[in-house]
């Protein structure tokens, strides 16, 4: 304010101009930095087997949606567990790089409640799901690594998995709203170690 003031006073037209200059360098940096990054899609993938058609029950198999939002990469995958709707996985992390289009994350999803050693009270069915693949222009391809949460002495069950791009869904760099919470997040389910380190790609 003081400077305004004594600009007014000074009435000197190169102070003036450049005052005014610089004053709309400030608020024009201001509203870029205040900008939001803006969410792009990369793809919609798929290899859900489905059962009747008036109404269908998801049998097995994955939904996978891409999308960019500034450096970042997030992730909604739903899994099939013979119910009319897929289960939504909450993504604790994401690795991507968009060079080697390679794919690594981690998301905690629920099958449901079970029942625990003993036959006692029913649980959570956590499970963690583990992917890492390559994205392909029409499909992605990898290795889906699934461990129960509850059960320290099970195995961890390994399978390869290729799902195919659903084009019709919408084009690679397509302004889209995120369906989710930021960070690719569906719920926050408890009881999960799950982290994957971007330079393992």
């Amino acid at each position: 304010m003081l400077i305004i003031q004594w600009l007014l006073k000074k009435k000197d037209g190169l102070w003036m101009n450049f005052f005014v200059s610089l004053l709309a360098v400030l608020l024009t940096s201001s509203a870029f930095a205040a900008e939001p990054a803006q969410t792009r899609l990369i793809g919609f993938y798929t290899n859900m087997v489905t059962e009747g058609k008036d109404d269908p029950h998801f049998l097995a198999g994955y939904n996978i949606s891409l999308y960019s939002k500034g450096e970042r990469t997030l992730v909604h995958i739903g899994v099939a567990n013979g119910s009319t709707e897929p289960v939504s996985a909450a993504v604790k992390s994401v690795a991507y790089d968009p060079v080697t289009r390679r794919l690594k994350f981690c998301a905690v999803y629920s099958t449901g409640l079970e029942h625990g050693p003993g036959q006692g009270a029913p649980r959570e069915a956590l499970r963690t799901l583990t992917f890492s693949g390559i994205v392909h222009p029409n499909s992605i391809k990898g290795t889906m690594a699934i461990r129960d949460v509850c059960c320290a002495g099970c195995r961890t069950s390994y399978s390869r998995a290729k799902l195919k791009r659903i084009k019709h869904a919408g084009r690679t760099g397509e302004l889209i709203e995120y369906p989710l919470k930021d960070g690719g997040q569906s719920g926050a389910l408890r009881g999960s170690s799950c982290k994957i380190e971007s330079s393992t790609l």
